[in-house]
C-alpha cells in the first residue's frame, strides 16, 4: 500500500466554494464550469436515450386504456427504489391499474426469470411488463413474458450481452450506439428517465389540463437508489444524487426515507451520502439479503410515518441478523483462507471460495470484505438448489469482472449456467461439481490481465491539511459541499502523527490519539479493520485520513477516519 497525492486536473474554480474547497475540486473530474452547477437546468435530456420514445408509446397507451402493468424489479436497493419511485408515479399519473412483483433471492434467482413471469402470471396475464433495474440478461423470462401475451420493456443500466432479449422495448444507456452521454445511471435513474419522458408526452396531449405532476419531488427516492448501487457519481448522477439530498434535508421527503433516518440513527438535516450508503442502504438491502425485498419496498410507499416507521425498525432487525450471519461466513471463510497459508508472495491473482453452509444473502458484502483485505478479485459461493451453487464476485480496479467471467464461459461452455453485472461486481451459477473447475478457469482468466501494477494498492490524498482544518465546522463544510462517491471520491488527506496511545476495539478496529507533531494539537482517530496494522512499541504513523464528527449524547466532536495507516517509528 502506498499513498499517493493527487495532481490538479484542471484550474477552474467557482465563487460558490472557499478556496479550500475549491483546490479539493481541481483534483476531482471537472470538465467545465457547468459542473459546478448542481441543479437541474443542466440535466441530461431523457430524449437522447435509445428506444424511448419506442417505450413510451407502450406506456402511454397502457395508462390511457387502463391496461394492467406490472413492475419487476430486483432485491437490492437500486431495485426497491426503482420500484418504489414507478409506483408513486405511476399513482400520480392517475393509473392504478399496476402492481409489481420482486423475486425471492432463493425461490426465484436473478432477475426476470421463468420463475418470476410465471408467478405474476399465475391468476390473470397482465398487459405490460416493465423491468427495473434488471432484465437485459434474462432472454428465457422476456420470451415467456412475450408467449404468454404480455407486451415487455425492458429498463436496465447492467452491461448488455451479445445477444438482447427480444423485448418490445429496451430502455439501457449502455446499448451499444446508444448516444445518452451518461452511461452511469443507476437502475433507478433509467426508470426515471422514461418517466419524465412519459409525463412529457401525456402533457403534450394535455392528459394532465393545466398542471403536470412535478416529478423532482421525486428525487429523493433516485438519490437513495443511485448512492446504494455505488454508481460513479458523473455530472448527471451529481445533480441527481445533490438535489435529492437537499429534499431530504429540507423535510421534503417520503415517510419511508424518514423512517430510515430514525432507524440508522442518522441525522437528516445533514444527511451525506457516507450516510446513505453506510446507514439507510445496509437496512433496506438486509431485506432483500435475507428475507423479501416487499418489506423494504413497503417501507418506500408507505403513506403514513407509523407504517414507515414500522417497517423501517424490521429492516433494523433483519440488518443486525445479516450482521451476525455475515460475521460467521466471514469467520469460516477465514478458517478456508487460513488453511491456504496466504501470504503476500504467494497469493493466487484470483480467490473463490465455497462452503455448503454459507447463505446466499451474504455472499456479495463478504466477497467484498475479502477482496478489500486481500486486494485481489473475490467470488463467494453459496448452495442453491439441486447441485446449483450461486456466487458473487468483487473485483479490484483494472480487472473488468463480468468481462472476465464473460471470456471463462466463452472458453468453458457449458460450465457457468447464468452470469451477470458490470467491472467490480458480478454474479453467477454453476453445478457445485463445476467448482473447482471454475476456480481454476477463473485464475487462469484473471492471470492473463494482471500486471506489474495491478496489485499495487494506492490510497489517494488531497494532501496536507492545514491546522485549522482540523474541526468540526471544516468536517461539515467538506461533508455537504458536494456528492462525494464512486470517482467522485470524498477529500482525504495525509500526515505523519505521534502516536500518544491507542487501543483495540472488538479485535478489529484501533482507536488512536494522535498529536501533530508541528503544532502540538492533540485529535482523535478511529481505524476500522486495520488491528493487524498495529506493532508494538510504536510511536509515530503515517495516516491517510478524512474528517469526521463523532456524535454522542447530544456533543459533536472532531475526530478523523483514518482509511490507513503505517508505522513510520
Amino acid at each position: 500500500m502506498k499513498i499517493i497525492r493527487r495532481e490538479p486536473k484542471h484550474s477552474l474554480q467557482s465563487e460558490l466554494y472557499p478556496d479550500f474547497i475549491n483546490t479539493i475540486l481541481q483534483r476531482r473530474p471537472l470538465t467545465s464550469k457547468e459542473d459546478f452547477d448542481l441543479g437541474l437546468r443542466h440535466l441530461l435530456p431523457f430524449h437522447s436515450l435509445l428506444n424511448i420514445e419506442k417505450a413510451t408509446d407502450l406506456v402511454v397507451t397502457a395508462i390511457k386504456e387502463n391496461q394492467e402493468i406490472v413492475m419487476v424489479g430486483d432485491y437490492d436497493v437500486d431495485g426497491a427504489t426503482s420500484i418504489a419511485l414507478s409506483m408513486r408515479i405511476f399513482h400520480e399519473f392517475g393509473h392504478r391499474n399496476i402492481r409489481y412483483e420482486v423475486p425471492h433471492r432463493v425461490f426465484d434467482g436473478y432477475g426476470l426469470s421463468r420463475s418470476i413471469v410465471t408467478k405474476l402470471a399465475y391468476d390473470k396475464v397482465p398487459d405490460l411488463l416493465i423491468t427495473v433495474d434488471n432484465g437485459i440478461s434474462n432472454i428465457e423470462g422476456v420470451a415467456l413474458a412475450k408467449s404468454l401475451g404480455m407486451k415487455v420493456i425492458v429498463t436496465d443500466h447492467h452491461l448488455p450481452p451479445k445477444t438482447l432479449p427480444d423485448a418490445d422495448a429496451i430502455v439501457n444507456p449502455n446499448l451499444e450506439g446508444d448516444p445518452f452521454e451518461s452511461k452511469a445511471l443507476a437502475g433507478v435513474g433509467v426508470i426515471y428517465y422514461l418517466l419524465l419522458s412519459v409525463r412529457a408526452r401525456l402533457h403534450e396531449e394535455g392528459y394532465f389540463g393545466e398542471n403536470p405532476p412535478n416529478l423532482g419531488k421525486y428525487l429523493d427516492i433516485v438519490a437513495l437508489g443511485t448512492v446504494a448501487d455505488l454508481v460513479p457519481l458523473d455530472a448527471n448522477n451529481r445533480r441527481l444524487v445533490q438535489q435529492g439530498l437537499a429534499r431530504i434535508r429540507h423535510g421534503r421527503t417520503i415517510h419511508g426515507i424518514n423512517a430510515l433516518i430514525e432507524a440508522s440513527s442518522k441525522d437528516r438535516d445533514s444527511l451525506s451520502t457516507s450516510d446513505i450508503g453506510f446507514g439507510l442502504a445496509p437496512l433496506l438491502n438486509a431485506a432483500g439479503r435475507l428475507d423479501d425485498m416487499t418489506i423494504g419496498i413497503e417501507c418506500l410507499l408507505a403513506n403514513d410515518y407509523p407504517t414507515a416507521r414500522k417497517y423501517a425498525f424490521e429492516l433494523y432487525e433483519l440488518n443486525q441478523a445479516r450482521r451476525q450471519i455475515e460475521g460467521e461466513t466471514r469467520e469460516r471463510a477465514d478458517v478456508i483462507l487460513s488453511t491456504l497459508k496466504l501470504k503476500e508472495e504467494t497469493l493466487p491473482n484470483s480467490i473463490a471460495l465455497y462452503d455448503e453452509s454459507w447463505h446466499q444473502g451474504v455472499t456479495g458484502i463478504v466477497a467484498s470484505r475479502i477482496k478489500e483485505q486481500y486486494f485481489r478479485p473475490t467470488f463467494i459461493f453459496a448452495y442453491d438448489d439441486e447441485g446449483v451453487l450461486k456466487g458473487s464476485g468483487r473485483s479490484i480496479k483494472g480487472l473488468h469482472i463480468r468481462d472476465i467471467l464473460s471470456n471463462v464461459a466463452q472458453k468453458h461452455q457449458g460450465m457457468i449456467l447464468s452470469f451477470g453485472g458490470h467491472a467490480m461486481a458480478a454474479g453467477l451459477s454453476l453445478l457445485e461439481r463445476h467448482f473447482d473447475e471454475f476456480r481454476e478457469s477463473l485464475e487462469e482468466e484473471v492471470s492473463r490481465f494482471v500486471s506489474d501494477e495491478t496489485f499495487n494498492q494506492v490510497i489517494y490524498s488531497d494532501g496536507e491539511l492545514p491546522i485549522e482544518a482540523y474541526s468540526t465546522r471544516i468536517a461539515d463544510q467538506l461533508r455537504l459541499a458536494f456528492p462525494w462517491g464512486q470517482e467522485f471520491p470524498e477529500p482525504c488527506f495525509d500526515a505523519e502523527f505521534e502516536l500518544m496511545n491507542y487501543r483495540i476495539l472488538k479485535d478489529q478496529h484501533i482507536k488512536m490519539t494522535l498529536k501533530h507533531p508541528q503544532f502540538g494539537e492533540i485529535f482523535d482517530a478511529i481505524a476500522f479493520f486495520q488491528a493487524h496494522q498495529i506493532v508494538d512499541n510504536a510511536r509515530r504513523v503515517h495516516c491517510a485520513f478524512k474528517l469526521d464528527v463523532n456524535e454522542w449524547m447530544g456533543r459533536r466532536n472532531f475526530q478523523m477516519i483514518v482509511d490507513y495507516f503505517e508505522v513510520t517509528a
